[in-house]
């Protein structure tokens, strides 16, 4: 997966900074660690130049390992100046799209009608309600890596930028419904009802662990609930 690596929503670039937290490193860096530090550097050009995520979070991990007791700040704003990259803003938005590995993008297909949204005598089926799809029991929905996985540094921007990413998501996904009726959904061929259903499930997913995760303070908390209960209405909506 490719991914953008823009400020979306607007984000400030100051809250896409890491922290100043040290690494587990204890030891200062001698001439093998410099050895390692260049090919961190190395690898993250390489990875910064595909911008796949995967590479990029593997070639910070090493980043990390490799500069001793320098601050993660400190290690972002060393690789932006060796390597005229963006460091932070390309670390925190690989880290942001990371994918769960067992799903797609939230969802599996019902294991019942395997997907087909019918049962064996053409109606729609009583375990998915029509929908064809399942909540991964992996990410919960989200379609997101296990945020135990993404470094503490960069926990909290990480989370911000994905909460952008639902906002903006949320705002393509208003304009779209809008003007669906409950005949319009009833009226839905199944591949665009499970389409639908899966975006919406996505969403409802991503702001129940966003509102969960502290990213926000209990007023911002409080209304992404509010949206995930919009959503979940829409997504009532749409079962048989």
């Amino acid at each position: 997966m490719r991914i953008d690596t823009g400020t979306p929503g607007g984000m400030p670039e100051d809250e896409m900074a890491a922290t100043d937290e040290p690494t587990d490193q204890t030891h200062p860096p001698g001439d093998q660690d410099a050895v390692e530090l260049a090919e961190a550097l190395r690898l993250l050009h390489q990875a910064a130049a595909g911008k796949h995520v995967d590479p990029i979070c593997r070639a910070y991990a090493a980043l990390r390992r490799a500069a001793g007791t320098m601050s993660p700040r400190d290690v972002l704003a060393l690789a932006g100046e060796r390597l005229n990259i963006p460091a932070a803003a390309l670390v925190i938005a690989a880290y942001a799209h990371r994918r769960c590995y067992m799903c797609d993008d939230g969802t599996v297909p019902c294991d019942v009608c395997e997907g087909t949204a019918q049962d064996d005598a053409g109606h729609p089926c009583p375990h998915c309600d029509g929908l064809g799809l399942a909540t991964c029991d992996f990410c919960g929905g989200t379609g997101w890596a296990d945020r135990d996985e993404i470094p503490p540094e960069l926990a909290t921007a990480v989370a911000k930028r994905q909460l952008a990413h639902v906002t903006d998501e949320l705002k393509e996904l208003q304009r779209s419904v809008a003007k669906l009726g409950r005949d319009d959904m009833d009226r839905m061929p199944p591949d665009q009802r499970g389409a639908l259903a899966g975006r919406l499930i996505r969403l409802q997913a991503r702001l129940d662990e966003l509102g969960r995760c502290g990213v926000c303070d209990k007023k911002h908390a409080a209304h992404i609930a509010e949206l995930g209960k919009r959503v979940g209405i829409i997504l009532q909506a749409l079962r048989c």
